[in-house]
């Protein structure tokens, strides 16, 4: 299982979040989707599955959702 992790910004609404969950849960090998959402900050989704997607489709998928992909600092 693979796992990679990005920082998304616009979840002020709960649909957002669910409408985030479904657009990336619908991407080819995505098994797994966890948001953890920081209010007034960027959050993190982490997607697991057996493959993980290249990062426009990431970033086109939160666009569908009214969410916008953003650069998370290394660790």
């Amino acid at each position: 299982m693979k796992s990679t992790t990005h920082g998304l910004t616009g979840l002020a609404q709960h649909q957002n979040i669910s409408a985030a969950t479904q657009e990336l849960s619908h991407l080819p090998g995505v098994t797994g989707v966890t948001i953890k959402v920081v209010p007034n900050g960027i959050s993190l989704v982490t997607i697991t599955g057996t493959s993980i997607p290249p990062e426009a489709e990431v970033a086109e998928a939160l666009r569908t959702a009214g969410c916008e992909l953003q650069p998370i600092a290394a660790a």
